[in-house]
């Protein structure tokens, strides 16, 4: 049966991160389908047409810009922008909205809730009090969160450990599924390939090295300060590695200033941001993500398609994807020693990387389908509440 029903998805940031994938992977599958798309989105933070909106048009999906819209707390601009979301809803008239992110997850379910939107459905892509902040402030975010669960019709969150947490919230039960990120088969660079193209990129010679590679926003939350302490003990007994990062982000200065201060430079290079970073994950020995706070990270499912070996912290929803010691490693997060020792573990042992590599793959092609992800969260959009 074709569908006419209009989905309208709100986005904070038009930056590419993993929510902005997230809907990249979402509407243009909606679509298909027969719904009416539309994307909305605030501010590109590096300026410029974003991969994101770049991605969309060649969907041929529609977007709309809110110019007002940041990151950042502004009380006079949130105000302009809860006015402009209820002047978007009643002029889209969308069946759907779909809210991602917890700024925009919070004026948004309010906004749409005054507009008569008929289901409001809120993405929790991790949950923002379990970042590091003073105690007061994580109080005050989980009461933020709480009424944005309340306001929305329906609540996605992307992995078992996170729905365990509000599963008892007072009045949001009946709100609730647990939708896995999803990823596709790997169809990235040969590892040959990708090698050479990283030697390109880093003018480093990784002939005879340990490549060990992130990808993620240089943010607080990516832990990546802490992961160069780790790295400069490393180098002491394993000097014979190099770290490969794509990403940027607000700690970019400090990062680089920090590979100085720990004399990494050798060591280390920051790549800065790649829309093909995932092509080149073969190239990676060892995949490592040392997350402060984390949903589910789509570069860590990347990884595990790709089969690479992978150590991680224990965060959020990644341990449902690492199995310690089954499909890889995960260490505590900020935990320097934890770090260096799950690194030398799998640099040491070639044959337990490319079992941990054999055993996430399996994994990730068994449980966190792509498809599965498109349906189940198209069959919400549809459910009658």
């Amino acid at each position: 049966m074709e569908h006419q029903k209009k989905i309208l998805y709100v986005i904070t940031k038009a930056s590419f991160g993993g929510a902005q994938r997230y809907i990249c992977d979402l509407a243009p599958y909606a679509a298909q389908r027969g719904f009416e798309v539309v994307v909305a989105y605030g501010k590109n933070e590096f300026g410029g047409e974003s991969v994101f909106e770049r991605k969309l048009k060649s969907d041929n999906i529609r977007t709309i810009s809110i110019v007002s819209l940041g990151r950042d707390i502004n009380i006079f601009d949130d105000a302009k922008v809860f006015f402009e979301l209820i002047a978007l809803f009643r002029r889209e008239q969308p069946h759907v909205v779909h809210l991602n992110s917890s700024k925009i997850g919070g004026l948004g379910a309010v906004a749409a809730r005054i507009a008569c939107v008929r289901k409001i459905v809120f993405t929790a892509h991790g949950l923002p009090h379990n970042e590091p902040r003073p105690y007061w402030q994580k109080m005050v975010i989980r009461v933020g969160t709480w009424l944005t669960f309340i306001f929305a019709h329906n609540v996605i969150v992307i992995a078992q450990s996170e729905l365990a947490e509000v599963t008892h919230w007072w009045g949001i039960q009946r709100k609730l599924t647990r939708i896995y990120n999803g990823v596709g088969l790997y169809h990235g660079l040969t590892r040959d390939e990708a090698r050479a193209k990283l030697e390109q990129l880093s003018g480093l010679h990784l002939q005879g090295k340990i490549v060990l590679g992130g990808i993620a926003e240089l943010t607080r939350n990516k832990g990546l300060a802490g992961f160069l302490e780790a790295l400069e003990q490393l180098k002491k007994n394993h000097p014979d590695f190099i770290y490969v990062h794509f990403g940027v982000g607000e700690l970019s200065e400090q990062l680089k200033a920090l590979t100085d201060k720990f004399g990494l430079g050798e060591h280390v290079r920051w790549l800065g941001f790649d829309k093909e970073a995932r092509n080149y994950v073969s190239a990676f020995d060892i995949f490592t993500l040392p997350s402060l706070k984390e949903g589910l990270s789509y570069t860590l499912l990347e990884a595990g398609s790709a089969g690479v070996a992978v150590a991680v912290s224990a965060v959020g929803g990644m341990p449902e994807i690492v199995i310690h010691e089954e499909t890889g490693l995960t260490f505590s997060p900020g935990d320097v020693e934890e770090i260096v020792a799950s690194l030398e573990k799998l640099i040491n042992n070639e044959d337990l990387r490319n079992k941990y590599g054999e055993a996430i793959q399996a994994r990730v092609r068994g449980k966190f389908s792509i498809d599965a992800m498109l349906q189940e969260t198209l069959a919400l959009y549809e459910s009658q509440d």
